[in-house]
């Protein structure tokens, strides 16, 4: 078994370290690992595709990396539906883009927005898009549990291995490496685009807008996604609906940055906007016209948010536009903050209200958000950041998570959470900012941490030993919590460089 000595890098650059890493080839060889891990009681940390923001994969100190990159297989071709779909069991360490090199007309059911991640990834982060989880169409998986056992994982399966087909969605590596698993994958017809369609663009004081997206959800118009965009500081408002249409061949609409094919082009101006994010807000305004139709191809639509993934690579590279780019004050390190809130549908008013007070009350929140590259919209996460200013920023960001677990998170709660009570807060934690001491988060949250905590002993059968001990209790919590969803859930969230914030509605 190859062993060696890795350097790291969370995607965009944010997180680095230099690690050992064993690379196991075989299941074999991973399960030998295992096995010697627990004898030695040594920890071990998960290392996949790469393809997080965050920490997830780097190993702590004293903790050895175990990279499952190089565990192949072959896609096997299971079954096709009358309407096209197939059935596919596919290795865990494939990526979305190798998948649809071998499958290049069929795509996967709500899978992440980057394509670059891992099928085993993917659904062990319980990805989704707009409208569901990826986890919806995965129908069984082979899982090697942290002491080298194999489990057969599906729905109906008995003992363990059904226990784990509930609970590896979520749990970021924690119960074991993902072998293979069976998907289930739509057919792309020919011409067949998506559909972006401008429904509203108004102010945002009052909210029509963000009746009309209930309204849409309720009526199940644009299956392909909803979304509701607020501009700076209660801005303009845009609703946004998706759909699948065969347009005819002379009608030609405009396509849409970062769901076409120019990826460099979007590098470019993400980076732009991250540096003068004032210069480019009222441009996107511009665009996102009312009536206006925007196509892109169904690949594109889908993993829209490839190019996060590539702008590290390409802003960092000796070429001539790269290097004009830095000398202008743009960092590689390509800043992306993705929070996402979910909130009782009779309150995401109050909610909305409570998140643009942020910023009316502590403009300096503003102009440091700004000063960091980070989103001017994005209040409830600042990057950390030097200098005497930052404890008093920390100190006013502590305030609005108290006044915001005041005002979302009490009423239900007290409870596992039914049809739109609050269900989960998830988001890229940084440095310096533990979750455990964060009352929007522990208020929110709290109900599903209960549940967790009530069978601890279950959680730890299922885990097995020191491999994935690495994960603090809040991590393994928020892990097996992730895959407790109410039936429909209300997302808020932030993403920079684009200076807005995202509200969306769907059924998970």
């Amino acid at each position: 078994m190859r062993t060696t000595t890795t350097d790291l890098r969370a995607m965009g650059g944010l997180y680095e370290a230099t690690a050992s890493v064993r690379e196991p080839a075989t299941p074999e060889e991973l399960a030998a690992l295992f096995q010697d891990a627990v004898a030695r009681r040594r920890r071990l940390t998960l290392i996949g595709a790469r393809r997080s923001f965050g920490e997830h994969f780097l190993p702590p100190g004293d903790a050895e990396g175990v990279s499952t990159a190089r565990l192949s297989g072959t896609t096997r071709l299971l079954s096709t539906e009358a309407d096209g779909a197939i059935w596919v069991r596919a290795p865990g360490s494939l990526t979305f883009e190798a998948l649809h090199r071998e499958h290049p007309h069929h795509l996967p059911y709500h899978p992440p927005t980057g394509d670059r991640i891992s099928l085993a990834g993917a659904l062990a982060a319980c990805a989704h898009n707009a409208v569901g989880f990826f986890a919806e169409e995965v129908r069984a998986f082979r899982l090697m549990t942290p002491d080298g056992a194999v489990h057969e994982c599906h729905a109906a399966a008995p003992g363990i291995a059904g226990e784990l087909f509930r609970l590896v969605p979520g749990s970021f590596g924690a119960l074991g490496v993902i072998l293979e698993l069976e998907l289930r994958l739509f057919r792309v017809r020919d011409r067949q685009r998506a559909e972006i369609t401008v429904l509203e663009h108004g102010p945002t004081r009052g909210y029509a807008a963000l009746e009309r997206l209930e309204t849409l959800y309720r009526s199940g118009e644009y299956p392909l996604g909803r979304g509701l965009f607020f501009f700076g500081r209660r801005g303009k408002s845009v609703l946004l609906g998706d759909r699948i249409v065969v347009p005819e061949p002379h009608h030609k609409a405009a396509p849409l940055p970062l769901t076409d094919d120019s990826t460099r082009r979007n590098i470019v101006a993400q980076g732009l906007a991250n540096r003068v994010p004032g210069l480019v807000s009222p441009l996107q305004g511009l665009v996102l016209r009312q009536g206006r139709r925007f196509h892109a191809g169904l690949y594109g639509f889908t993993f829209f948010q490839r190019s996060y993934d590539r702008a590290y690579d390409y802003l960092a590279s000796p070429e001539v536009l790269p290097r004009v780019l830095r000398a202008l004050g743009i960092d590689p390190r390509l800043t992306v903050c993705h929070q996402t809130f979910a909130v009782p549908v009779e309150r995401r008013q109050s909610f909305l209200d409570m998140y643009f007070d942020v910023f009316d009350a502590y403009p300096e929140a503003r102009s440091a958000a700004r000063a960091a590259g980070s989103d001017p919209a994005a209040g409830m996460r600042l990057a950390p950041a030097l200098g005497p200013r930052h404890a008093r920023r920390r100190v006013l960001v502590q305030r609005e998570h108290e006044r915001a677990a005041r005002t979302v998170a009490r009423g239900p709660g007290a409870h596992l959470p039914g049809r739109g009570e609050p269900a989960s807060l998830r988001g890229t934690w940084r440095q310096g900012h533990a979750p455990q001491a964060d009352p929007l988060r522990a208020g929110v949250a709290a109900p599903h941490a209960r549940a967790l905590h009530r069978d601890p002993e279950r959680l730890e059968a299922a885990r097995g030993s020191p491999p994935g001990a690495d994960l603090p209790d809040a991590r393994r919590a928020r892990a097996v919590r992730a895959r407790m969803r109410p039936a429909s859930h209300r997302e808020v969230a932030t993403h920079p460089p684009l200076p807005f914030c995202h509200l969306r509605h769907g059924a998970s």
